[in-house]
């Protein structure tokens, strides 16, 4: 009964202390943000703001928007989102990953958000019932990640899955699953890159921008700052654009590997590093085909290191058993037809995700085209999986009809050697003449010529 109580206790405090390190930490960034914008650039009212600020941007980092005036924001800043969770998994491996506190600190949790809603100035985009699921959303997905990982959940489920099927299912679940993750990481990283090198090429027109629009150095460098709550949106638009589906701002720009037009965008310093079009067409086919590559190579490992599969040709002194090397073969298509769907399923979660609006008409929606991006990443990643089994089943088909010939051709010309043998000591034998006869014969002839006369014709016996 005691450990329940505590247990409720410590769901309480994981809540509680989450919400309040997480609204502390960014309260004091946007008071800061607030007061130096104000001296530099006049307001002497944005101080007070601090308070509703920070509640609204507490709900927007959990995927609610709101309207304040004319601007409306619901454009996820996925890096505080992933920031939160990560605080709320922290605490809750270090204090208790129970049923009992999960429920406490969600109920918690949602009292805390219900007060944040209470306390903004601003008009919220979703329904009571929805604020009250994205809320529960967020603190499920830190806890779990916690408890997953306090528990072994992963290695448990992999036992579950020997004890009730095989141990090559359950090699092929992990495999398939890893290669998916390593895939969707490979991806993300190249969209980052992808944004370092859009801020490379582009950051002079970010500078003439903020001159345009009068900003002073600190305002600058702490909206810059601020900007980056949204680098991994813009990182999954990278992933977009770079795989040829692209992504747009609402009804005013579209950018592409083939165009790059935009008109009358808002003044917001980040829109001046989005991408020019890319001129060259050689240049644009090896990004498009980035994800096929990238699909083969890891194929590739997934079925040749002890690793994976460890699909190999066998030895000389092996022998080689068909039906061993059918299902050795048909595993690995099995993980990879798995590895797809799972990758196109977590791509088509990113792309949902980094979306958003920034106004109810011609800002309405920017991001990307989920079905769009989503067919760009895992088609072209399906593809490259598909010729690296290809290409694994022809070398292994080709290495067993080749040994099966070379076989059948040794058996052969084992089973006619003795043959051959008889036939040639009977060419290569000299052939003897017997001489007696011969002499035997022509005495006989010429006995027969000795007693040949002349007679009457009778014969006397």
């Amino acid at each position: 009964m005691t450990q329940r109580l505590a247990a409720w206790f410590k769901g309480g405090v994981i809540a509680a202390a989450s919400m309040a390190l997480y609204s502390l930490a960014l309260g004091f960034f946007l008071a800061l943000t607030l007061l130096v914008i104000a001296m530099e650039e006049g307001g002497d009212n944005l101080s007070q703001l601090t308070v509703p600020v920070t509640e609204s941007v507490i709900l927007l980092s959990q995927g609610i928007g709101f309207t304040s005036g004319s601007f409306t924001l619901s454009v996820i800043p996925l890096l505080l989102t992933i920031l939160l969770i990560a605080l709320i998994s922290s605490l809750s491996s270090r204090l208790s990953t129970s049923v009992h506190a999960y429920f406490s600190g969600l109920i918690v949790w949602l009292l805390l958000t219900w007060i944040c809603v209470q306390g903004s100035t601003a008009q919220l985009l979703d329904s009571f019932w929805l604020i009250v699921l994205k809320a529960a959303l967020v603190f499920s997905l830190g806890f779990a990640l916690a408890a997953a990982r306090r528990r072994h959940a992963i290695a448990k489920l992999l036992d579950v899955l020997d004890r009730h099927g095989t141990a090559e299912l359950s090699r092929t679940v992990r495999i398939a699953v890893t290669v998916a993750v390593w895939l969707l990481a490979l991806y993300l990283a190249m969209g980052l890159i992808t944004v370092i090198a859009w801020i490379a090429l582009n950051h002079a027109a970010m500078g003439k921008l903020f001159a345009l629009s009068h900003m002073q150095n600190g305002s600058r460098a702490l909206t810059t700052i601020c900007s980056l709550a949204w680098l991994p949106n813009l990182c999954i638009w990278a992933v977009s654009w770079l795989f040829g589906a692209g992504f747009s701002i609402g009804d005013l720009a579209t950018f592409t590997l083939w165009v790059g037009q935009s008109h009358d965008l808002p003044a917001v310093p980040v829109f001046a590093l989005f991408p020019e079009p890319v001129a060259n067409p050689t240049l644009r086919m090896a990004f498009v085909a980035i994800p096929m590559v990238c699909a083969l190579l890891t194929g590739l490992a997934a079925l040749c290191t002890r690793r994976g599969f460890h699909v190999h040709v066998p030895r000389k002194d092996q022998s080689i058993d068909a039906k061993e090397l059918a299902f050795e073969i048909i595993y690995p298509i099995g993980a990879f037809c798995l590895s797809s769907a799972v990758l196109s399923l977590g791509a088509s979660v990113l792309f949902s995700l980094s979306n958003g609006q920034l106004g109810v008409n011609r800002l309405k929606n920017i991001g990307v085209g989920v079905a769009a991006s989503t067919q760009s990443v895992g088609r072209s990643s399906a593809i490259g999986l598909f010729l690296s089994w290809l290409l694994v089943a022809v070398v292994l088909a080709t290495a067993f009809a080749l040994r099966s010939a070379l076989s059948r051709v040794r058996s052969d010309q084992i089973s006619t050697s003795p043959d051959d043998a008889d036939d040639t000591v009977h060419q290569s034998a000299p052939r003897v003449v017997n001489s007696t006869l011969n002499h035997k014969e022509e005495h006989d002839d010429g006995n027969n010529e000795q007693t040949h006369t002349k007679g009457s014709g009778i014969r006397l016996s």
